[in-house]
Order: structure tokens, then sequence, then C-alpha cells
């Protein structure tokens, strides 16, 4: 919890200079960021396309799934307007959760179980600040910030 404060303030402040920021990351390293972020989750789209961990991975129905939501995308980034295209994957998401839920994929229960309206846990874990998570956590949100210019800035 500590390291995510302490990443959470600086990405903050860095959020403030992104006009700064933005000079120092050129479109090489922002592309290389984010082919290289593309490519470690290759593996993680490619499970999921299948079905995921289940038993039925591979399956004629979790393909049909995995196409009709890469076919959403394609087709919502092809027909958009300007800023809509970077709705595509929220589009894709939404209409492959819609026909998991019709093709029964998606088990409700535990929402209807714990109720629809729950309060949160304040601060379930207490908050420790570890030097080593904090320094990871910064790194991560550099990188992360750096993707989000290569996703932003056009080339």
């Amino acid at each position: 919890m500590g390291a995510v404060l302490i990443g959470g303030l600086i990405e903050g402040c860095l959020g403030l200079l992104a006009r700064d920021w933005k000079k120092n990351i050129t479109p090489i390293v922002a592309a290389s960021v984010v082919t290289s972020i593309g490519f470690s989750l290759f593996s993680v789209g490619t499970r999921s396309f299948g079905g995921g961990y289940s038993e039925s991975f591979g399956s004629a129905k979790n393909l049909l799934l995995g196409i009709i939501t890469l076919a959403a995308c394609l087709l919502f980034n092809i027909f958009a307007k300007s800023y809509w295209k970077q709705l595509s994957v929220l589009f894709g998401l939404i209409v492959g959760y819609i026909l998991a839920i019709f093709m029964g994929k998606v088990d409700l229960s535990v929402i209807f179980n714990g109720g629809l309206i729950t309060l949160p846990h304040l601060l379930p874990f207490k908050i420790k600040f570890d030097l080593g998570a904090i320094i990871a956590v910064v790194v991560i949100f550099l990188v992360s910030a750096a993707e989000t210019i290569g996703d932003t800035q056009p080339l």
C-alpha cells in the first residue's frame, strides 16, 4: 500500500509535468515500450482467446466468442471517428461480455449472492513503506507513463 501511495504521488507529479516529460520520450522510445508491452501480453491474449485456464480451452464456443470480440474491436476502430477510436477495446470487452453472458460463460451468482451494493472495507491492509517495493512500483509507473505517451502521441 505504501509503494502504491508513493508511486501514485510521483505519477501525479509526472502528469503535471507532462509537457516536459514528452520532450524526453522520443517516438522511438515510446514505440519500443509499447511494442515490448504488447509482446509480453501476447501470451495472455492467446490464453484468453482460447478460453483461459478451463477444461474447454480451444473449444469452438470459446474461439467463436474470441473471434466476435476481436471483430467488434476491429470494426469499432475502423468505423469510429477521431478520439472515439481509442474506445475500441472497451467496446469489444462490452460486446464480448454480453455475448459470454448469453453463452452461459459468466457466473453472476457471486454478484447476486454478495448483494448488488456493498460498502468497501477501508484500508484492509496495513500501510507499510518498503523501499524495494517503492522503487519497483515507481519504475512500473514510469514505464506506464512512457506507454501512455506512445499510445496517445501522433507519430
